[in-house]
């Protein structure tokens, strides 16, 4: 069974390198560790609501960051469990689009977040 839970052992499993050098981890908390103990005690005491996200400029398209490095290591989280359930990857986007297609003929109720702003995508054609 998948364990989707925030805490400091599924958290540990998803921090790279590279996230220790970009939110500087070893100068902030002496050691990956603690920087773990403490996302986790903010998650808890936050109840894992973000905070507002930073708007930046990348090759003139809007792109959006985390301003917290809690907020960013939830997000990373959120897609390591969203990729193992669905199994999809980024590059498989007709998978994506037939597994949303059946996702929203579903009668629940659901909500839909955009993360990210595409500026004009004709690919595919509108799905009805």
């Amino acid at each position: 069974m998948l364990k989707q839970v925030f805490d400091r052992e599924q958290l540990s499993k998803t921090l790279t390198s590279s996230d220790v050098w970009q939110w500087d981890l070893l100068s902030g908390y002496g050691d990956v560790e603690k920087a773990v103990k403490h996302t986790v005690q903010y998650w808890n005491s936050n109840n894992l609501t973000l905070s507002s996200l930073e708007t930046e400029t990348v090759k003139q398209k809007s792109v959006f960051i985390p301003a917290k490095m809690e907020d960013a290591f939830a997000i990373k989280l959120l897609d390591r469990f969203v990729r193992r359930i669905y199994k999809v990857r980024q590059s498989d986007r007709n998978r994506i689009v037939r597994q949303l297609i059946t996702l929203l003929k579903d009668s629940g109720n659901y909500h839909v977040l955009r993360l990210v702003r595409f500026k004009k995508c004709n690919a595919y054609p509108a799905v009805s």
